[in-house]
């Protein structure tokens, strides 16, 4: 896949699994954020833990995610100095997150680019 960036630099990528492949077994609702997630930036969705999902870009983690019952949250591993899980109430709420995923993503494109 190629993306072109704002300058006209050309960037080109290919999506890497991590370790064994692990089924992802999402809930319904971390499908629903991996389908917002992907809407918003080209990602693979790949499970590296059980604890949580991975959306990937560029062989980086741009988001990590969980949704059940009891826990709703999403990371951003490499934007922030020290990660925090940002928690939710709701699918809803997601969209006040949108601005960090796609910050996210373009760190992933810039550490590619070194």
């Amino acid at each position: 896949m190629e993306i072109i960036g704002k300058d006209g630099t050309v960037y080109k990528f290919e999506f890497a699994h991590y370790g064994d492949e692990r089924p992802l077994n999402m809930t319904d609702g971390e499908t629903v954020i991996a389908e917002y997630i992907k809407s918003l930036c080209p990602v693979e969705i790949v499970r590296k833990s059980d604890d949580y999902i991975t959306a990937v870009g560029l062989n980086t983690d741009v988001v990590r995610f969980k949704y059940t019952e009891r826990a709703k949250w999403l990371l951003f591993p490499y934007i922030e100095n020290k990660p925090v899980k940002h928690r939710f109430d709701s699918l809803e709420d997601l969209g006040q997150f949108d601005e960090q995923i796609k910050k996210s993503y373009e760190h992933a494109v810039y550490i590619s680019t070194l």
